[in-house]
């Protein structure tokens, strides 16, 4: 009896310490409603990071454009993320015809800030194709303080079928600069429990620091009760086994070029 009881004791600490913690970062506003990044641990294991949206973010985020930028807490700091920058789209922006849905970009950035501000507009510079996963394009021209595009070419919206939610790699000068899950509000509002989705992987990962882990799952949820939307990265692997790229698609730039053009009227100034 005293060995089931201490049997019992033990197991209860063990369960009660596996409980997963999830972690604030920072926090802002957009359009009155409030957005948190935040980290998911279990002990010293990271599940996931990325953002808890107010349901007033997603139901009337303003008729203008908007965006914010937050840190996740030091608990994701094998991530290599720096700065989280999610942007409302109402009227969502070019190529036309794919992505001019309203929706948000939810980037997750690998350089510091100060570094981001001073991406200029318009530089056009392909990457080696062994930083592309399978079916990516080569990224189009710089958006100012942002970085090029490299889209997913397997994905619905260029496939014939319409644009909900896809997968963006970003780059600056040769080198992986952000992640970036880009969903319509739509798809948000449309959204009843959780679905994942996987990250394919490139062969080889280009960020200037690599970090020591890397996501290989995106996954949007919605909780009721709470009215808060979650967006988040997780599933992490180690860098020091990416998965190959093998057979890898013709990746042309043409499809990303609209990204240049994008918001001609983005502020110049920091």
């Amino acid at each position: 009896m005293k060995f089931s009881l201490y049997s019992l004791i033990a197991a209860a600490a063990l369960a009660t310490a596996a409980q997963a913690t999830v972690v604030a970062g920072t926090s802002g506003s957009l359009n009155g409603g409030s957005v948190t990044a935040f980290a998911d641990v279990t002990g010293s294991h990271l599940n996931a990071v990325g953002y808890k949206v107010s349901g007033a973010v997603v139901r009337d985020p303003g008729a203008s454009g908007g965006e914010l930028f937050l840190t996740l807490p030091s608990q994701a700091s094998a991530t290599g993320f720096t700065v989280l920058g999610l942007e409302w789209n109402p009227h969502g922006h070019e190529p036309a015809g794919v992505y001019d849905q309203p929706h948000f970009d939810l980037h997750f950035y690998y350089i510091p800030d100060s570094k981001r501000m001073t991406i200029p507009g318009g530089v056009i510079g392909g990457v080696d194709p062994k930083l592309l996963p399978a079916g990516y394009s080569q990224p189009g021209p710089t958006v100012p303080m942002m970085g090029g595009h490299s889209v997913d070419l397997t994905s619905s919206e260029w496939n014939g079928g319409s644009f909900t939610q896809t997968f963006i790699y970003g780059f600056f000068e040769g080198k992986e600069i952000f992640l970036e899950p880009m969903v319509t509000q739509a798809y948000f509002q449309s959204l009843i429990g959780s679905e994942s989705f996987t990250i394919r992987q490139p062969g080889m990962y280009g960020q200037d620091v690599v970090p020591d882990l890397v996501p290989t799952k995106v996954t949007y949820a919605y909780d009721r009760d709470s009215d808060l939307y979650t967006i988040s990265l997780g599933d992490f692997i180690g860098t020091s086994v990416p998965e190959p790229s093998s057979l890898a698609l013709v990746a042309f730039g043409i499809p990303a070029v609209g990204f240049a053009l994008r918001r001609a009227r983005r502020k110049k100034t920091a």
